[in-house]
């Protein structure tokens, strides 16, 4: 069976109004300071990180956090969140975006510096199959990715919560992990949000 996007998600990300809704959900979030921070600390740790893709970029709003780059190319499967993303920063040789599905794999051969894949893998039935996947398909040198996780599996909204223990399994499996750093969901505890900085094996 294939590895499916929630439906909910799935119907966010296709309506004028629930793009909207995710983009002010993103600006309001109270940890938005610290996580943005993480992740282009994160990046910034990855040497070098000259050539970055971001999966599922959505309005492209990682794009301002990230140190300094020669080339960022961003790809969503929403077609609203790539019109937001040129609307916002245009479409130039540095700075792409484009609709792709990650199942449709790289439109490049070459291992780019930094792979994000923030906010992405929690909408996926199998999250850390989702990872797996992604680490196939779109070669990099470092990964950089969240995993949505907590004492079991379950459905919650409009994604998915990987059990820690596999979770801490999978990592030991896949790969080495350079940085990782947990943000609980205080309206959602115990269940909590992963940052992990990664190199595939």
């Amino acid at each position: 069976m294939a590895n499916q996007a929630h439906p909910k998600a799935v119907e966010e990300w296709s309506s004028e109004q629930g793009v909207k809704n995710l983009i002010q959900l993103w600006n309001t979030m109270p940890t938005k300071p610290e996580t943005e921070k993480l992740i282009g600390a994160m990046v910034e740790n990855c040497t070098p990180h000259e050539t970055i893709v971001d999966l599922g970029c959505g309005p492209g709003r990682k794009l301002t956090i990230l140190p300094d780059h020669r080339s960022y190319r961003g790809y969503d499967i929403s077609e609203l969140f790539i019109q937001a993303a040129i609307e916002n920063y245009g479409n130039d040789k540095a700075h792409s975006f484009q609709m792709r599905s990650l199942f449709d794999g790289a439109p490049y051969r070459k291992p780019v510096d930094v792979l994000l894949c923030i906010d992405v893998a929690q909408h996926y039935a199998d999250p850390l199959g989702l990872l797996k996947t992604v680490m196939e398909l779109w070669p990099a040198q470092k990964y950089i990715f969240t995993v949505l996780h907590g004492p079991e599996k379950q459905d919650l909204l409009n994604g998915y919560v990987a059990a820690t223990a596999d979770l801490e399994r999978w990592l030991s499996e896949n790969g080495v992990v350079n940085e990782q750093r947990d943000y609980p969901l205080k309206d959602f505890a115990p269940l909590t949000m992963r940052y992990v900085s990664f190199k595939n094996r």
